[in-house]
């Protein structure tokens, strides 16, 4: 069951949805569905560097390649590790706390 969101929950999700605000077919309304296409990984981090890569050909891509792009974009670009698994989070109901810690 899905408990009710802390307070750093709804600050970060607020965070998400800034910098997703504008970007085409990504909605951040929770950590979980939101976040399963890969569009709101790749939105953050095109909003944070913006002429690293073009966002737009990822709308025509499937989950599993969208999530290794920001996967592998955030490794390079930002040193976060990959600690996630596409196919781990492009199912009906992605791990929350996984999307959380990864945020």
């Amino acid at each position: 069951t899905d408990r009710p969101q802390s307070n750093l929950e709804k600050t970060l999700l607020a965070w998400c949805r800034k910098c997703t605000h504008g970007y085409q077919r990504v909605n951040v309304t929770n950590f979980t569905t939101s976040f399963r296409d890969g569009l709101a990984f790749n939105a953050i981090f095109h909003y944070h560097k913006p002429d690293a890569f073009n966002y737009m050909p990822l709308l025509s891509q499937d989950h599993v390649s969208n999530l290794n792009h920001a996967f592998n974009f955030a490794e390079r670009y930002f040193g976060i590790e990959a600690i996630l698994d596409a196919d781990d989070i492009s199912v009906d109901q992605p791990d929350k706390k996984s999307i959380l810690i990864y945020v």
